[in-house]
Parts: C-alpha cells; sequence; structure tokens
C-alpha cells in the first residue's frame, strides 16, 4: 500500500507538470483546457494505483490466503468516521497552514525590504517573490509530494501499532519513516539544487534569475518534508500540545529572523532573498527537533541508528555531487533549449541516482532502510513481471 501511495503521487505530480506543459507550450491548447489536464492528474494518479494494487494482487494471488469468516461486521457510526477523517487530514492542513503564513510573511516583507531598504529594483524583487512562492515552490513540491504519499500510508498504520499497545513496532516505524524521508528527500534536492538551470529552462524557458534562486529556494525541501514527518507522527501519537508549540514556533521564527537575516546576507555581498530562504529553513528545522526530542523522550525512542544513516545518505549526496561538478566539465548544464534540457536532466539523473545507490549499498544504508538483498529482489520482481 505505501508503494501505491507513491506510485499516485508521482503520476499526479508528472501529469501535472508534464501535462500542464505539453498542453499550453506544445500544442498550444486554452487555459480551460490546460487546467482540466491538471485536475485529471489526481483522478489519474488514483487510477494508475489502483492498477498498481490489482496487478500485485494478481500475481500474488496464491499466496493470499482468502477466509469466509461468519461474523458480523461491526457497525461504525458516522461520527467515528468523521473523527478519523480529520486526524487523518488535520496533519497536512496544519503544516499547509504553516507554509502558507511563511510564505504570507515573504510576500509582506521581503519586496519591501529589497526596494526600500536595500535599493533593489522592483522588478527584480518581485521576480524573486514571484519564484519563491509561486514558480520555486511548484518545483518544490516535487519533492515534498513524494513526503505526503509516504505520510499518508505512515498514519494509519501507526495508529494500528499504537491501538495494539506495540510500543517496540511504533518506535521501529518512526525510525525507519524518518530515514525513508531522508533517504529520498536529500539526493532529489541536492539534484535538483545543482541541474537548477536546465529543469527551470525546461518548464519556464530560459532566465538569469530563475535558476539562480530556485537553486537556493529548493534546499527548503528538505526542512519541509522532515516538518511533515514529524508533525504528522507527533499527532498521531497525539502529541497535539507540542504539535501547535512547533507551529507557532514556526510563524514567529520566520517573522522575528526574515529581516535580520537578509541585512546580513547583504552585508556579506550575499543576494539578500538568501536571507529570507535561510529564515525559512530555520523556521522548519527549529520545530522539527523540538518535536523529535519530545517524541524520543516521551516514547524512549532512541534516533542512533537514523542519526547514523542519516550522515551516511549526506556523504553518499555529495559525493554524487563532486562526481556531477567533474562530469560538468565534460557536458555543460546551461542550456537554452527544452529539447537539450531534457536530454541534460535525464543524463545527469541517471547517473547521479546510480552513483547514490552504489554509494548508500557500500554504505550498507539501502539494505538498512528498505531491508537485507532489497535491490536483488527488486530487480527479480522486475525480471518476474517482464
Amino acid at each position: 500500500s505505501s508503494i501505491a501511495q507513491v506510485v499516485e503521487q508521482l503520476v499526479r505530480v508528472t501529469i501535472i507538470i508534464i501535462g500542464s506543459y505539453l498542453s499550453a507550450k506544445v500544442f498550444h491548447f486554452n487555459l480551460r483546457t490546460t487546467v482540466g489536464i491538471a485536475l485529471s492528474g489526481a483522478s489519474l494518479g488514483a487510477i494508475a494505483s489502483y492498477l498498481y494494487l490489482l496487478i500485485k494482487m494478481k500475481k500474488n494471488q496464491s499466496k493470499i490466503k482468502f477466509q469466509t469468516i461468519d461474523i458480523e461486521e461491526p457497525k461504525i457510526k458516522y461520527q467515528a468516521i468523521m473523527k478519523k477523517i480529520i486526524i487523518y487530514a488535520l496533519p497536512f492542513i496544519l503544516i499547509d497552514l504553516s507554509r502558507s503564513l511563511v510564505q504570507t510573511i515573504d510576500i509582506f516583507s521581503l519586496v519591501k525590504i529589497l526596494v526600500s531598504n536595500l535599493g533593489y529594483d522592483v522588478n527584480y524583487a518581485e521576480t524573486v517573490i514571484s519564484i519563491i512562492t509561486t514558480w520555486g515552490n511548484k518545483l518544490n513540491n516535487i519533492v515534498v509530494s513524494i513526503t505526503t504519499g509516504i505520510m499518508v500510508s505512515l498514519v494509519p498504520n501507526l495508529t494500528t501499532y499504537l491501538t495494539e499497545n506495540n510500543i517496540v513496532e511504533v518506535r521501529k516505524k518512526i525510525n525507519q519513516t524518518i530515514q525513508l524521508v531522508i533517504y529520498l528527500t536529500i539526493p532529489m534536492t541536492i539534484g535538483l539544487s545543482f541541474l537548477a538551470s536546465p529543469v527551470w529552462t525546461l518548464f519556464y524557458g530560459t532566465s538569469e534569475l530563475g535558476p539562480q534562486v530556485f537553486a537556493f529556494n529548493v534546499l527548503t525541501c528538505v526542512a519541509n518534508s522532515l516538518l511533515i514527518t514529524t508533525c504528522t507522527i507527533a499527532l498521531t501519537l497525539k502529541e497535539n500540545k507540542n504539535l501547535y508549540i512547533s507551529l507557532i514556533t514556526i510563524f514567529l521564527l520566520k517573522l522575528l529572523l526574515n529581516k535580520p537575516l537578509i541585512y546580513c546576507c547583504y552585508g556579506l555581498a550575499l543576494p539578500g532573498y538568501i536571507g529570507s530562504i535561510i529564515a525559512t529553513m530555520i523556521a522548519f528545522i527549529v520545530p522539527t527537533i523540538m518535536i523529535i526530542i519530545v517524541i524520543g523522550k516521551k516514547h524512549q525512542v532512541n534516533y542512533e541508528k537514523t542519526i547514523k544513516e542519516g550522515f551516511n545518505i549526506l556523504i553518499s549526496s555529495l559525493v554524487m555531487v563532486i562526481l556531477l561538478m567533474l562530469l560538468k566539465l565534460v557536458i555543460p548544464i546551461d542550456v537554452s533549449s527544452r529539447l537539450l534540457a531534457i536530454l541534460l536532466i535525464i543524463i545527469y539523473t541517471a547517473i547521479g541516482a546510480l552513483i547514490y545507490i552504489i554509494m548508500t549499498k557500500k554504505t550498507k544504508t539501502i539494505d538498512n532502510i528498505f531491508g537485507k538483498n532489497f535491490l536483488k529482489k527488486l530487480i527479480y520482481n522486475t525480471k518476474k513481471e517482464k
């Protein structure tokens, strides 16, 4: 079911981004048709997820034991159903609300500070805020949506273990989830930052400022994804008070740090918008650490393995980027053609993914997170399906 959720998210995001681009830029359909194609992403994602589950059930039908149990099915009250729906949806609503508040602070303060206080051009400042809050944010959602997919499957599983009072599995699931999120988001985020120029060219055309801002702004995805993860875990564990404190902390930190950090970066001869991005990252990281500490103390969760795997993941990602930088000397990534941008993204993504998988295999991180012989099983199942 977890893989089915990821399939749904990937198909949905792919259709929204690629479908909208092809509709508007290649086939020149009107706005109504383009919006319709984008909205169809949710339905098609659900269908893809459903088909995946059907195929897996058909292939493993012999292993599935169907037993007829002659007992009366308990009647679930409408109030109980609504309560569960609200519990499952609430973390995502609260996180989106906090993210919206962070963006609202940028909208009302960043342009004013850049133009009135630091002397930047109005067009420059408005372009920067558009990239941070709109255009770059759409690309950031590629990474964040994967985390959302993982969290959707986490809540019911964690709730089941809590109901069974299986504390050992609860602790194990918390660590596995955090490890899985950082395993996927760190290399994706670093990769998108490295490929900011061709990625931006592919979706929005050539721009001097766009890739520069996006390369920094996309780095907030790791902090954002971890925040979503820890908040979801906290709410599932009924740590509501600490969750609300953390969400208020996000708003206060962003409000207090935004202006000083913009000035600080400007004073260091860096673009002022970097200060705003750093403020956002701090506003996400601090509450995440707060929640992790609270969960660790109250539920005796040991994060030693997670810290170790996180370090291995970071090292593997850095090795990946260093090798890609060497490749960049041979194959430049600054292009003006969308066709070349697609080609470069495919080449660099394939090579980067291969390097990352090899590195995490060497450190046994991939086996520790996904299980032993995960790659062999994956290759075997792929061949079997063919």
